[in-house]
């Protein structure tokens, strides 16, 4: 049996809240918000605190005594998986979700706690910016560690491990739990979540990628709304950012840069064509795949042509002066953002020195960039002049559609062509196996195909059913 009082906290109850984790993560205003909606329970010994099954309302902070976290099983065994005591929380996940309790929490002895009421809580959250980010820490602890699969479940998804952190976002491994297919899942962090403006970006993204079907464009598969924010469900991706790959491997030779621009101009031109603009295209955003194609990441930016930049989103280095200036911006803001991508691909450097933000910004909308054969020798010259006239400070200067600038460099590509090829060997490979070893031998084969691409070997598969018979 519990008893509560409605009294407001003492002097004496708020130190013990301000030494808690809960506490420490709020601002003292907000402390001292939250303190007052906190109300007081006493339990006796083998008392139900909390009931498997029952909807998820509250979250206790134990003070005094402890308690055993039991879960009772489909066949009726219980099992005591944790004890809690001073100090410690537990139903915690009321604050995130009303779903069914998933163990008892029965008192061990007299025990002393503070109740905090979901519906409280979360109309705290609402006014107060610093709460959300601990809704977010809660979130990922359960995705990240969980035990249990359903507790790392979002819709039809399960969550393995964090691939990332952003500013805005996270982004975990997950598989489809039907189909046992990888997937990528990115989870909208409650700060952001919760402001209508960022909730809806994070839709539109989703929304405008999902609609897409390119090759050098990442597939969106799902959207998902849980614990108070979204989760984009992506395609799982097993190669490299290039701003990664530059670190590791440094400035990349032109051919290579060549054949990565001309996908880029691939998937941009096919975004453009649905009358959206990336706005961030950048070696971080450009994912590098086994066997050398391109995937376009990222289009939390992304608009409609015209569309006025006032917030000057996009990333500094290689904003293009119209984002800058906050006017419209269409596909020649990408182009532009391409080519200072390349130029730093090519040289291993930005154009322009980062560091002073002021003084970066005012060399984009004043100067035109270098020539990147100034950092670079033997670089072809169509390369050079390409990079160049993407960059034109004067959008009227660049290339007008990404088709144009991908166009641009066709010669070099013919030229690569045309070079006489080294002798070349074949080999033969004969596999014999029964119809029960079809599916192994298929997993297999497209393993083998995969890793024979990444290391340029060009590999044909030709099918002889009942070939023995």
């Amino acid at each position: 049996m519990n008893t509560e009082n409605i009294s407001l906290p003492t002097a004496a109850d708020k130190k013990f809240f301000f030494s808690l984790k809960f506490f420490k993560l709020l601002p003292e205003k907000t402390r001292e918000i939250v303190a007052a909606r906190m109300q007081p329970l006493s339990f006796s010994a083998q008392d139900r605190i909390i009931h498997q099954g029952d909807q998820g309302d509250a979250v206790y902070l134990i003070e005094q005594g402890t308690c055993n976290i039991v879960v009772e099983k489909e066949t009726g065994e219980r099992f005591q998986v944790a004890e809690r005591g001073p100090g410690d929380m537990v139903g915690e996940m009321a604050l995130i979700t009303d779903e069914p309790r998933q163990a008892d929490v029965i008192a061990n002895e007299k025990v002393k706690l503070w109740k905090l009421a979901r519906e409280h809580f979360l109309a705290l959250v609402h006014e107060h910016h610093d709460l959300q980010e601990f809704l977010t820490e809660l979130v990922a602890t359960r995705l990240e560690t969980a035990p249990h699969t359903a507790d790392r479940t979002i819709g039809k998804y399960r969550i393995e491990h964090k691939l990332g952190n952003g500013a805005w976002a996270i982004v975990y491994q997950g598989r489809h739990i039907t189909l046992e297919k990888k997937v990528a899942v990115k989870m909208l962090k409650h700060q952001m979540a919760m402001v209508p403006e960022f909730h809806d970006r994070f839709i539109k993204e989703a929304t405008i990628i999902g609609n897409m079907l390119h090759k050098n464009i990442i597939n969106v598969f799902d959207v998902e709304e849980r614990f108070n924010t979204l989760f984009i469900i992506m395609e799982y991706l097993e190669g490299t950012p290039l701003d990664t790959v530059l670190k590791k491997e440094g400035p990349l030779p032109a051919d290579r840069v060549v054949d990565i621009f001309r996908q880029v101009c691939a998937g941009l031109a096919y975004a453009h064509e649905r009358g959206i603009v990336h706005q961030d295209i950048k070696p971080d955003n450009l994912y590098l795949m086994p066997g050398g194609g391109i995937k376009i990441l990222d289009f939390g930016l992304a608009c409609p042509f015209g569309s006025e930049n006032f917030e000057m989103e996009g990333t500094i280095e290689y904003m293009s002066p119209e984002q800058i200036d906050s006017y419209p911006v269409d596909a020649r803001t990408d182009i532009y953002c391409l080519g200072i991508t390349a130029f730093e691909l090519l040289t291993g450097r930005q154009p322009f020195p980062a560091g002073d933000i002021g003084k970066l910004m005012e060399m984009h909308l004043t100067e035109e960039i270098p020539d990147p054969a100034d950092f670079i020798a033997d670089i072809p010259a169509e390369l050079s002049a390409c990079i160049r006239k993407c960059c034109r400070r004067n959008h009227l200067q660049r290339y007008q559609t990404a088709v144009e600038a991908g166009q641009a460099l066709d010669a070099l590509v013919a030229d690569t062509e045309q070079q006489p090829r080294a002798r070349q060997n074949m080999s033969s490979l004969y596999l014999f196996y029964d119809d029960e070893q079809k599916t192994a031998v298929t997993e297999l084969l497209e393993a083998f195909s995969e890793r024979a691409r990444a290391e340029g070997i060009r590999f044909r598969l030709a099918d002889f059913d009942n070939y023995l018979n």
